[in-house]
């Protein structure tokens, strides 16, 4: 773990408690279809009081049933949750997009049929730039793996509006966790 990482996680815990759930910011993570191992190290990784949301898509088919939150769950501290529409984004809570649909508005998730981009819908793109026009720069976007453009203009847009973007290859949980501001 890099030097300081252990402070800052131990002053987030310190600053959050369970009635104060609204979150400081929102990640949202981007992986592409064969990355459900690197989330679960992902979810594995993430402190048990991280005051973010955190909102994930992965690239399915879809139709396809999905039982990524369960997975995500079982793998680290924080409860992961099927994306559910109007629910409100909470601090240490992880809402995993259902096949073909996820977006953010007005801190709260939006489970709608977005735009397809690069043939794909959860599209990365689409998530990050709700999570850049609804949060700013309370927000983190997280690419652990991306295909042809996807997120390239997401990720645009988050910087744009102030917020930060990782590109987590291979050592990405060491990245992530020093990340936590």
């Amino acid at each position: 773990m890099p030097t300081g990482v252990a402070w800052v996680t131990n002053t987030m815990a310190s600053q959050t408690t369970h009635q104060d759930r609204a979150p400081r910011g929102v990640v949202a993570v981007g992986v592409s279809a064969g990355g459900v191992e690197a989330l679960t190290s992902f979810a594995a990784g993430l402190p048990e009081s991280l005051p973010y949301a955190i909102l994930i898509v992965l690239h399915l088919p879809p139709n396809a049933p999905s039982v990524l939150a369960m997975i995500i769950d079982r793998s680290g501290p924080l409860p992961a949750v099927c994306a559910a529409h109007d629910a409100v984004l909470e601090a240490g809570r992880i809402h995993v997009a259902v096949p073909d649909r996820l977006f953010v508005r007005d801190h709260r998730v939006i489970v709608s049929e977005g735009p397809m981009e690069n043939r794909y819908r959860p599209a990365i793109n689409a998530l990050f730039r709700s999570v850049a026009l609804n949060v700013g720069p309370r927000s983190i976007g997280v690419l652990i793996s991306g295909v042809l453009d996807d997120p390239e203009f997401g990720s645009a847009a988050i910087r744009a509006r102030g917020g930060t973007t990782v590109v987590a290859r291979s050592q990405f949980r060491s990245v992530v966790c020093g990340l936590w501001p």
